[in-house]
This record gives structure tokens, sequence and C-alpha cells, in this order.
């Protein structure tokens, strides 16, 4: 998920991941820093790499990106980790 969101300490970004009913079933969310937007995400899955990057995509897609270029600027989605 934060391979696809990057994220720092700029922007709300997280996720939470449990198993049920035999998969991995992760939420996430990316907010902007106002609380004025907040993305939210859930998808199941077998493979954590594949679902993360999945749903990273998805927010993304849905209005991530944007939020995520307003804080960073055109670094954006994936800024660089300490």
């Amino acid at each position: 998920l934060l391979n696809q969101l990057g994220g720092g300490c700029q922007v709300p970004i997280g996720g939470y991941a449990e198993p049920r009913d035999g998969h991995l079933h992760l939420t996430a969310v990316v907010a902007r820093p106002d609380g004025s937007s907040v993305l939210r995400e859930a998808q199941s899955g077998g493979d954590p790499a594949h679902l993360g990057e999945a749903v990273g995509k998805r927010l993304l897609e849905r209005g991530g990106r944007e939020i995520l270029r307003e804080v960073y600027g055109e670094t954006a989605a994936a800024p660089q980790q300490p």
C-alpha cells in the first residue's frame, strides 16, 4: 500500500489488515491534511503484496493522486522516503 501511495508526515495515510474468511482483508485511507476529503478503500485477497498494490492504485485513481500532489507537488504519488 505505502509503495503505491508513498507517504510521509504531511498526509494522513493508513492501512489496517486482518485475516477474514481465509483471506487477508485490507482497509486503507488517504485524506487531505485538513480533513475536508477522506478516501477509503477495502479489498480482500490472498497475496498481501498484490492486495496492497491493488488498494493503493484504486485510492490513487479515486482522487488520492490529487491529494498527494497538493501536498507534495509533482513528485507525488511516491515522494522519497527517508
